[in-house]
């Protein structure tokens, strides 16, 4: 059980982990940078352009993946049930005389 939980956090973290660093990316790469008062207008407006096309798409991606939320299936939804049911028993059963 313990390793089950263990899994869990490091997947957990390990998926963090990445979130920040692509976010951490696409903030370095739509910041000016320092000689950009030698970048002219153009190259400003696609550079600004890339960043936007960047964030939409990270929202389209979001969008994406909420969508693609699956029902739990009739079986899934019965072992829950049983595993509960098996849980509550083993809290509730009657103290049995040695």
């Amino acid at each position: 059980m313990k390793s089950k939980i263990l899994k869990v956090h490091f997947f957990v973290l390990l998926a963090l982990g990445f979130a920040v660093t692509a976010q951490a990316n696409a903030i370095r790469h739509c910041t000016p940078t320092p000689h950009a008062a030698k970048i002219s207008p153009i190259e400003k407006a696609l550079i600004q352009q890339k960043c936007n096309n960047q964030h939409h798409r990270d929202q389209d991606r979001l969008k994406l993946m909420t969508n693609l939320k699956v029902e739990p299936t009739q079986n899934f939804l019965a072992e829950q049930h049983q595993r509960f049911s098996r849980f509550i028993q083993s809290i509730f059963q009657p103290a049995q005389n040695s």
